[in-house]
C-alpha cells in the first residue's frame, strides 16, 4: 500500500511540475507583449475580420529561433496559428525579435495590407508598455 501512494504522489507531482511548466510558457516577457501588440490598438486597423473571415484563425509566421514560442497567443477569440515558413500573404510574418531585460522589439509585415512595422516595449516597475511603433503601408 505505501508503494502504491507512493507511485501516486511521485506521477502527482510530475504532473503538478508540468502544468506550471506550460501554465510558466504562457507567462514569460515575450509571450506577454507579443499578445499585447497582437491586441494594440495600432494593428486594430488592419485586421478586417469581420470583413474576411479567412483570416481566422491568425496565421503567424514565427522567425528562426523563436519556432516553439507556445500555444498561449490568441487572437479573435481562438489560438494562433503558427507557421515556420510563409505560405501565404495571408500570414503575419514577424522577421525579428530582439529581446533584452528592460525592451523587446519587433519587426513585421502583414503583406496582404502591404503593412511593414516595428514596434518597441519598454518594461518599467515590472510591466510592458508600448513605446514605439512604427508602420509604413506600402
Amino acid at each position: 500500500m505505501r508503494k502504491l501512494f507512493a507511485l501516486y504522489v511521485v506521477f502527482f507531482l510530475l504532473f503538478l511540475n508540468a502544468h506550471k511548466a506550460s501554465a510558466g510558457q504562457c507567462c514569460s516577457d515575450l509571450l506577454i507583449v507579443m499578445q499585447k501588440f497582437l491586441d494594440s490598438d495600432a494593428l486594430a486597423p488592419y485586421w478586417h475580420n469581420d470583413v474576411f473571415p479567412e483570416r481566422v484563425p491568425l496565421s503567424v509566421t514565427l522567425p528562426v529561433g523563436h519556432e516553439n514560442i507556445g500555444p498561449c497567443l490568441k487572437k479573435f477569440g481562438r489560438p494562433v496559428r503558427y507557421q515556420i515558413e510563409i505560405s501565404s500573404e495571408q500570414s503575419f510574418v514577424i522577421h525579428s525579435i530582439f529581446e533584452e531585460p528592460s525592451y523587446i522589439q519587433i519587426e513585421f509585415s502583414y503583406a496582404v495590407e502591404g503593412l511593414l512595422g516595428e514596434v518597441k516595449y519598454t518594461k518599467q516597475q515590472g510591466e510592458w508598455y508600448e513605446d514605439t511603433v512604427r508602420l509604413v503601408e506600402k
